[in-house]
């Protein structure tokens, strides 16, 4: 077997730790594996281009991840083959401009001497995945052709000077899930973002920049989870929040520019929803927390002052019966459990965590007929202390535990006993 015919049967290649030599460009030799569907280039830190055409040339490439290229400065949209499928840039800390159209193609369109156009990039790519590229300023457009799209997925973590995402996102018609997490340069989302009927997952992390979403809201057709987190100056939940008739999932935390509930309310189909440190808990228990009727795990942390009991009995608060699970963290004020709100819950755990809870008052209001109820109450008790309390159900002999495992107290701030009465 002739080395040629050996070369094109090759599918792999990694090409890694080029560290002493001068290796400033990719081998021109590359075209010659024929049959090539992944290529792996790591750790050349002297790397500076991308060869044009000779990876676009390539007729099976279907992944390219190229890390800790600390040299490569840019990446033209030409240089990436049509049958590409998954492209991955990680550590490459001097990238600054990633699917140019002007990069090296200038104004005129770029034609080898095969034919092949740049016009015509990457129509294939289905995963996106840009992390730790800190210097990267410049996201081009993404890869549509024909109002169509194969890209389902787009995650940019540590992106920290990238201030807008490219704005034809919204004509990725099968995307699926966008991950954003720490751009802290980022200000704004696209327009349009309503029109990305595939779209399932949202998540935004560390973006402190972003104040709002775009007009139009969200998709409402499939969109199933949302995370929001450490967005400080973002100012309000997406219009068209209640339209969201297949959100599942909902998660805010550490976004305290959240100061308005919407109008509507929540999509009554959502099954877990946390809030973490957002300041809606009024306006949230007000509209009522027992309209979403298909809730299993709630989470409220935070961002509740005021609020002695839970359910609030002073707004005939209540709960949703198909809750499974409840976590109640932070809630600093908070003095006793309502037996009234729970009565109707009959598969529920909780986990409580408050301060100055009236520790046995709990545990009997919630032993009933019906369910065994396990209560985990991480209290400010003393250091290392642990306290294991049985009470007896009053009806039908049920037991319920509550184990007490404490935090460890805060610098500078002493521990408080735990309240007990009965």
């Amino acid at each position: 077997m002739s080395c040629c015919t050996r070369t094109s049967l090759i599918v792999k290649l990694k090409i890694w730790n080029f560290v002493v030599g001068r290796l400033e460009k990719l081998p021109p030799w590359i075209h010659s594996f024929k049959s090539l569907r992944k290529l792996y280039i790591e750790n050349c830190p002297r790397l500076i281009s991308l060869p044009d055409a000779v990876i676009y040339k390539s007729l099976c490439l279907e992944e390219l991840k190229i890390f800790e290229c600390g040299s490569l400065i840019s990446i033209g949209r030409h240089q990436l083959p049509t049958t590409l499928k998954r492209l991955e840039i990680r550590n490459c800390y001097g990238l600054l401009r990633l699917l140019d159209a002007r990069e090296t193609c200038s104004s005129s369109r770029f034609t080898d001497k095969e034919g092949i156009s740049c016009d015509a990039y990457s129509s294939n790519l289905q995963h996106l995945g840009i992390i730790r590229c800190l210097s990267l300023t410049f996201l081009g457009e993404l890869p549509v052709f024909d109002n169509n799209t194969s890209l389902e997925s787009i995650e940019i973590v540590c992106a920290l000077d990238l201030k807008s995402l490219p704005e034809n996102l919204h004509m990725l018609t099968n995307l699926r899930r966008i991950v954003i997490y720490q751009c802290e340069g980022l200000e704004a989302l696209p327009d349009g973002m309503h029109n990305l009927t595939s779209l399932q997952e949202l998540t935004i992390m560390d973006c402190p920049n972003v104040v709002s979403f775009p007009q139009g809201g969200l998709p409402t057709t499939h969109l199933k989870e949302i995370i929001l987190e450490s967005c400080g100056k973002l100012e309000a939940l997406p219009d068209n929040m209640h339209n969201l008739t297949s959100l599942e999932v909902l998660s805010m935390q550490d976004c305290p520019g959240i100061m308005s509930f919407p109008e509507e309310g929540f999509p009554t189909n959502l099954k877990s929803l946390s809030i973490y440190e957002v300041e809606i808990c009024t306006s949230l228990f007000n509209w009522g927390l027992h309209r979403l009727t298909s809730l299993e795990k709630l989470t409220i942390a935070g961002g509740c002052p005021g609020v002695v009991s839970f359910p609030q009995d002073e707004i005939d608060m209540k709960l949703s019966n198909s809750l499974t699970s409840l976590t109640i963290e932070g809630f600093q004020d908070l003095k006793c459990l309502s037996s009234k709100g729970f009565q109707s819950l009959t598969s529920l755990e909780y986990l409580i965590s408050a301060f100055a809870l009236e520790f046995s008052t709990a545990l009997l209001c919630l032993c009933t007929a019906d369910s065994l109820f396990l209560v985990v109450v991480a209290a400010a008790l003393a250091a290392e202390a642990e306290v294991a309390e049985e009470v007896e159900g009053r009806e039908g002999g049920y037991v319920a535990t509550a184990t007490v495992a404490p935090p460890k107290p805060k610098k500078g701030k002493a521990a408080l006993p735990l309240k007990r009465t009965g």
